[in-house]
């Protein structure tokens, strides 16, 4: 079974200057886990998680209401550098779950082969979904 199989097509994504706050609020919103992160032309350049993200804007956490303000109005790619391991959607399912545990990710971006822009997202819930589906 191959990623193109079981992706999620055309994904929710973000640009480089979207806030921290603003893209809590799409998380929130789509009620999603993970939203890439693309330059004007769709190239991928990382991916913000919730898991990432949550932790740095907890007040409980942060300890500081003002530290966890300035962190929600900073450009995501300024607070969050991680950058993205993508697939493309010829790549082994099995092979994309196992760069997901190497990796400790929970999505993989789907970027097309030949031109490096998104195309998709594969999650760990689309890969259980399709191991039931065989």
């Amino acid at each position: 079974m191959k990623v193109a199989d079981l992706m999620t097509r055309s994904p929710h994504f973000i640009g480089p200057e979207t806030t921290v706050r603003a893209a809590l609020e799409l998380l929130d919103l789509y009620d999603i886990r993970h939203l890439p992160v693309v330059d004007a032309s769709g190239m991928l350049l990382s991916i913000v998680s919730d898991r990432d993200v949550r932790p740095i804007t907890d007040p409980d956490v942060v300890g500081d209401v003002d530290v966890v303000e300035r962190v929600l109005e900073c450009q995501v790619l300024n607070v969050l550098k991680r950058l993205a391991v993508g697939v493309n959607p010829d790549t082994d399912a099995a092979e994309a779950a196992r760069i997901m545990v190497d990796e400790r990710v929970g999505a993989l971006p789907v970027v097309a082969e030949d031109s490096g822009e998104l195309i998709g997202i594969l999650s760990y819930v689309d890969l259980l979904i399709g191991a039931y589906d065989v």
